[in-house]
């Protein structure tokens, strides 16, 4: 899945720091981060002397120094050894370095190599949240950034964590058969799971028996819990369940959700193109090779 990334090692600790010029810069607009493409087509994302060196030469005023390139980041994670942090906004008359250029997040799937995918969402999440807490949602004064922990504060008192969504994703099981879905109005095609994000005060067991059954019109038993995922795509954290069918297996599709569901045997699952990346794709394959917690031997 996406945040495999082994031999890499993720840390998410904050800390609080300026960047060295060796340091690696996350820039985005929107959907897309700032990089280039090494010979072998392999993402590199730049460091803050790409930046400031080719600059240098260039006149430019005191707030678009590269003193103030350093000033104004923000310390985001490390993997390995390498740290990286967010430029939230680059000066207008700053030249981008030969090479580099904005690309969508999503053009990094590589089934083999989740590095650069990962990284790249994972800070596009946490710069989303910087971006939509700039002022305190109680009193409107500018909130201020913590110098131990990564959380935003307000003088009123009011503080802000990360956000952060519970999600359920959701594998039904009649016997031989998985209940499959797709999504209505969006670009993604492929077969999906039931899935859908924790209401106020509901637990997350609850949240399966409800997505289901406003979703299909089923009814459901003996959930258990199989994994879980971070999902930075929606700032979500995903909890993948199994469960049985309890009961009718008539199917009543919500439209506004999904264009439709279907039971389908295992063997006939399609072998659709797997990025590697989802909780989702791992949990249908798992049914498909038989190793779901209900296999009927």
């Amino acid at each position: 899945m996406i945040q495999d990334i082994a031999p890499h090692v993720f840390n998410n600790q904050y800390k609080n720091k300026k960047p060295a010029p060796n340091n690696i810069v996350m820039y985005y607009q929107r959907d897309t981060v700032l990089m280039r493409r090494d010979e072998y087509g392999a993402p590199v994302f730049p460091r803050f002397c790409d930046l400031t060196e080719k600059n240098s030469l260039q006149e430019v005023s005191k707030w678009e120094s590269a003193g103030d390139i350093y000033e104004n980041s923000t310390y985001l994670f490390s993997v390995d050894d390498e740290e990286f942090f967010l430029i939230e906004q680059l000066p207008e008359t700053m030249i981008i370095p030969e090479g580099f250029a904005m690309e969508k997040i999503s053009d990094l799937v590589n089934r083999d190599d989740h590095y650069p995918q990962f990284v790249a969402v994972t800070g596009r999440q946490l710069c989303d949240w910087y971006m939509d807490r700039r002022y305190c949602g109680r009193c409107g004064r500018p909130l201020k950034k913590d110098l131990k922990e990564r959380m935003l504060y307000c003088e009123c008192g009011q503080i802000e964590y990360p956000k952060i969504s519970p999600v359920v994703i959701v594998a039904v099981v009649n016997g031989g058969r998985l209940l499959l879905s797709r999504y209505a109005g969006r670009a993604y095609k492929k077969y999906s799971l039931i899935a859908g994000f924790c209401e106020i005060g509901e637990p997350v067991e609850d949240t399966v028996r409800r997505e289901v059954m406003e979703e299909v019109g089923l009814r459901v038993k003996n959930i258990r819990f199989y994994k879980s995922q971070p999902w930075s795509f929606s700032n979500s954290v995903l909890m993948g369940f199994f469960c049985e069918l309890d009961g009718s297996d008539k199917i009543t599709v919500d439209t506004t959700e999904l264009a439709e569901a279907e039971w389908i045997l295992r063997e006939e699952i399609p072998l659709e193109e797997q990025t590697g990346n989802s909780l989702t794709e791992e949990m249908i394959r798992l049914f498909q090779e038989g190793k779901d917690p209900f296999k009927q031997v």
